[in-house]
């Protein structure tokens, strides 16, 4: 079945020079796209570098937040793009914020920002923050918890965080130009010092735009797991643990032409992308169950 949708400090813009990536076959049980559809244009200028995006299904709207050099700052964007706020993280920094994450919770969500960047490979530690869900319109400042992460084997570049929904474990996948990413599990959210364990790999074509991970989401009900890069999306279905997921052949997405894509979040009925740069579209890519 053939899926195709229309389908950092700062990091480089992606090549506009790349070769056309081979045709290649999708496994069964992919989903079955729609036509691409732009649900609007980010309101607020100061959103210029955006590098992580959630879904907010308590609320209806997204959570998103700018790339290095800013506030630590988190803003909600309505589903056509406009302005519904933002608020300052007390006790954060943001030394180089790449992605963004929910972890579903009774009687609150959390949302977990991820300082991971880190393009020279020279950070001893980095960073993860969670704060309990505001509600949009808070002007905050929002206290926030801090996990202190440390990588068995020294410092990696990242740009996707993920949450596993199912049982709140936490996962980072780090970034490289030749394709090859480790996932990283940190366990359920810890206060404190962490140390990460490497649990699988995966390479993402080598020569590529697409070899480059730029943002992750996992699907509210844990079934599938979405990886982006600057060209496409990877969707690999999830059946048992989470790194399991990374050993199967997954599903390709080709989401529209963007100045930098690096956000994906899951959405009822597909996917939602958002590019850097002021005024950046918001792009749904609607999907369908694969047909039995």
């Amino acid at each position: 079945m053939i899926l195709a949708l229309f389908l950092a400090c700062a990091s480089p813009p992606p090549p506009i020079d790349d070769p056309p990536m081979p045709a290649r076959a999708q496994p069964d049980g992919c989903p079955v796209p729609g036509e691409p559809k732009v649900r609007g244009h980010l309101a607020d200028r100061a959103l210029d570098e955006v590098s992580g995006v959630v879904y907010s299904p308590r609320h209806g709207v997204f959570w998103v937040h700018n790339d290095s050099g800013g506030d630590p700052r988190v803003y909600a964007v309505g589903p056509d793009g406009s302005d519904r706020g933002g608020f300052d993280l007390r006790g954060a920094d943001a030394n180089d914020w790449e992605d963004m994450a929910r972890l579903p919770g009774d009687p609150t969500d959390h949302l977990v920002l991820a300082d991971i960047g880190d393009n020279r490979e020279k950070r001893a530690t980095v960073q993860l923050y969670r704060i309990p869900e505001p509600t949009p319109g808070t002007s905050g400042p929002v206290e926030a918890e801090r996990m202190e992460v440390r990588y068995p084997d020294g410092p990696h570049n990242a740009e996707v965080l993920l949450a596993d929904p199912r049982d709140g474990a936490l996962y980072v996948l780090t970034k490289s130009d030749d394709g090859q990413s480790v996932l990283f599990a940190l366990g359920p959210w810890k206060t404190g010092q962490v140390t990460a364990e490497a649990v699988a790999t995966y390479r993402f074509p080598a020569g590529y735009s697409a070899a480059k991970a730029t943002g992750g989401d996992v699907s509210d009900d844990g079934a599938w797991l979405a990886i982006r890069t600057y060209t496409t999306i990877w969707l690999f279905p999830v059946d048992g643990a989470l790194q399991a997921a990374l050993a199967k052949e997954p599903c390709e997405a080709r989401p529209p032409q963007e100045e930098q894509g690096e956000a994906v979040t899951f959405v009822p009925g597909g996917l939602v992308t958002i590019s850097e740069g002021k005024g950046s579209a918001v792009h749904f890519l609607p999907w369908e169950p694969a047909k039995p």
